[in-house]
């Protein structure tokens, strides 16, 4: 399509604008979070709805709609909403009151830390957690914490020997031992390399999960972290061996062939009498 400007004489050629060709699939629609009375869950639930309340093009009284259908039927949040009659002027109202019975910053620090507990106990009562779980666990209640501003050193000086006591002797060995542990200036950094250290710790433990359930090993269960084998360095290094090796050495010939050590009869080494003529370091030889 071509157009003439009068005053100039020019020709213009108009392009016909290009539109995108359209998408062949249609995307789910979002549906809110519902809170019901769980302080845990406040959070989440705000962080959606407040995109809402903030929309300036959205009505106020669609807005408490949006509120109502946003709290679960028959919870305490649903009465505190529908006991505010649905006009422009009781949504602010209602949202000051959700906020004020499950929005207090100091109570919801209290509920996450409550939590943190109770993961602590559950670990120092000898159940078993896997490392993924604990993980998440701990990830989740120190994002809620830090969400409600619990990041100050002193603040981390509490938390990191809770956080610490989540954990096993031989993990904690494990972290100590890393530079990680040793580098870190103050609390505060402690607790992230910890959790780093962790996380770390989690990915290899899936790899190793991967790998074995490639192969039709674990299925699809958690796999503990190998560890190092205790001994004793001084029975290892001595010459002579200990009673129990002696016992158990015996134990083995009497199930297979027995064999005495001593004169390498076919005898149980507790039954020699030719042993009974022998010297204490003849014994020992």
């Amino acid at each position: 399509m071509q157009t003439q400007n009068q005053n100039q004489g020019v020709i213009y050629q108009q392009i016909p604008e290009t539109s995108n060709p359209k998408k062949k699939f249609t995307l789910l629609k979002l549906q809110f979070r519902q809170f019901g009375d769980d302080l845990k869950d406040w959070l989440a639930f705000w962080r959606q709805f407040e995109h809402i309340d903030s929309d300036d093009d959205i009505a106020s009284e669609n807005i408490f709609q949006y509120l109502v259908q946003a709290t679960v039927v028959g919870s305490r949040a649903r009465k505190v909403v529908e006991s505010f009659p649905p006009t422009v002027e009781n949504y602010a109202k209602a949202v000051d009151s959700l906020k004020a019975r499950f929005g207090k910053e100091d109570l919801l620090v209290e509920v996450h830390v409550r939590e943190l507990l109770k993961l602590i106990i559950s670990v120092q009562s000898n159940q078993k957690l896997s490392p993924t779980f604990l993980y998440d666990k701990l990830e989740s209640y120190l994002r809620s914490l830090e969400t409600l501003g619990v990041t100050t050193d002193k603040c981390a000086s509490i938390l990191y020997p809770m956080v610490e006591s989540c954990f096993d002797e031989d993990f904690l060995k494990d972290w100590n031992r890393s530079p990680a542990s040793s580098s870190a200036n103050d609390a505060k950094e402690r607790l992230e390399n910890l959790m780093i250290f962790l996380k770390g710790e989690v990915e290899g433990l899936e790899i190793i999960s991967l790998a074995m359930s490639g192969i039709g090993v674990t299925n699809g269960e958690d796999v503990k972290m190998p560890r190092k084998k205790k001994y004793n360095l001084e029975t290892q290094r001595g010459k002579i061996p200990t009673a129990s090796m002696l016992l158990a050495s015996t134990r083995a010939t009497e199930v297979k062939k027995p064999k005495c050590i001593f004169c390498d009869g076919k005898r149980v080494s507790s039954d020699c009498f030719n042993a009974q003529k022998l010297t204490l370091e003849e014994k020992k030889r």
